[in-house]
């Protein structure tokens, strides 16, 4: 069946391009419709119009210079297979609007009703089409070819991580236990959860004091008893006291993995609908988990939205 089917898409296409069954007026007995055979782009151009919606904009033509000047909304960067029906505005998935501009400087029709079929043969697009002008001028019109899009960057968007911030001083200890303040400095602890709530990190940040969240992105080194800017203050097991804490992310397999050494990048980029969505990321992170196992890792956690601050 997987190679019968672009035999009978391309039979049908040719079917409904080919056909020369015109409706006939009553009255004049000549033909009521218009066909368009294009075989070239003029144009192409795409926007972004919302979240995650594009705007397709194709201009095709035929020998005598006629023009279908094509508006698509697509979720996609490149024009997908599939029926698009008219629309006032093309702003949501699979909608079109179209104007028809004739070689000889007519008024430019407006399309009115009608739906556009699109198929992808490789990388030669179908895009075949009934339709009636504002005139009430039926049309039928094709195109056979390829069409170049050039394919940009989506604007990032919340993954549903969320992530907390606390603040708590800095401190060191000697072996007696007493602390040492160290001020000018302040402990930035993220706790970030995953979509469904459920913890999947803690990190513990060293940085100056009263620094903006919007500020804290950047390169931080793992290291235990850490006290000044630009570290991450580790995390620890001590297996025999049955103890854990620290840094850490927790594994695929449900399993905490404390942070002993590696660097961790923390970066900010500004979401589609304008917030700040905060990544974390690190590969051949040093690793121990709360019975002892030691190893390596990596954490990957994309466009987390900050949800509180303490």
């Amino acid at each position: 069946m997987k190679k019968i089917y672009p035999i009978l898409t391309l039979l049908a296409l040719y079917i409904l391009t080919g056909c020369s069954e015109e409706s006939i007026s009553n009255l004049t007995g000549q033909y009521e419709m218009d066909r368009y055979n294009f075989t070239k782009v003029e144009n192409q151009t795409t926007e972004k119009l919302s979240k995650g919606i594009k705007a397709l904009h194709i201009t095709l033509a035929d020998e005598s210079g006629n023009q279908l000047a094509l508006t698509v909304a697509s979720l996609e960067w490149t024009l997908q297979q599939g029926i698009y029906t008219l629309a006032q505005a093309a702003t949501a998935d699979k909608q079109y609007t179209a104007t028809l501009q004739g070689n000889t400087g007519s008024a430019t029709a407006t399309i009115e009703s009608g739906d556009l079929e699109v198929t992808r043969i490789d990388n030669t697009y179908f895009i075949v089409g009934l339709l009636e002008t504002n005139g009430g001028k039926t049309i039928k019109c094709n195109y056979k070819g390829s069409i170049t899009f050039e394919e940009g960057e989506d604007d990032p968007e919340p993954s549903g991580y969320t992530t907390s911030v606390y603040t708590s001083p800095v401190a060191s200890y000697d072996e007696m236990g007493n602390p040492t303040l160290h001020p000018g400095v302040t402990k930035y602890t993220l706790i970030i959860n995953d979509p469904k709530g459920i913890q999947a990190a803690q990190l513990d940040l060293i940085n100056n004091s009263d620094t903006p969240i919007a500020e804290l992105p950047g390169t931080y080194t793992i290291q235990g008893s850490a006290i000044t800017p630009g570290l991450i203050d580790s995390g620890w097991a001590y297996p025999d006291w049955g103890m854990a804490g620290g840094s850490y992310y927790v594994d695929s397999k449900g399993t905490n993995q404390y942070l002993t050494g590696g660097t961790i990048i923390i970066s900010v980029v500004q979401g589609i609908d304008g917030d700040l969505l905060y990544s974390y990321s690190g590969a051949g992170l040093q690793t121990i988990t709360a019975t002892g196992e030691t190893g390596t890792g990596a954490i990957n956690i994309r466009f987390s939205t900050i949800t509180s601050s303490y």
